[in-house]
């Protein structure tokens, strides 16, 4: 039972993105998030820890696709559904089907965000 297709983790700094506030820096927010995830990050009383822990999961699917598909920022969504559990969306440029399925599980504390990324054949 080897699905796996590959796996991708990544831990970035939260102060890092507190550097950047959104007032002056809405182009760079712009080319690393969807609108659907700056939206939910700056619902958020502190987005900082949001919009990281988005990054990291960005990072970590990368990472985990690496072998076999190059993806860039704007492609990769970090959706929620009604119960607020994270997923990705891979949004493709050209009309191929996906085949493979990611789980994600992101996480955050005071100073750290993480993100860990598995990508598995079909459903």
């Amino acid at each position: 039972m080897n699905n796996i297709l590959g796996i991708g983790v990544d831990i970035e700094s939260i102060d890092r993105f507190r550097k950047y506030p959104r007032d002056r820096n809405e182009r760079f927010f712009q080319k690393i998030f969807t609108s659907l995830e700056l939206d939910y990050c700056f619902k958020k009383k502190d987005p900082y820890p949001h919009l990281t822990a988005r990054f990291a999961a960005k990072e970590a699917a990368m990472k985990a696709f690496s072998g076999f598909k190059k993806l860039q920022f704007p492609q990769i969504e970090v959706i929620n559904d009604e119960t607020g559990k994270p997923s990705l969306r891979i949004n493709n440029d050209n009309s191929e089907k996906a085949v493979e399925t990611a789980f994600i599980s992101l996480s955050h504390c005071d100073k750290y965000a993480t993100a860990f990324v598995i990508v598995c054949k079909g459903q």
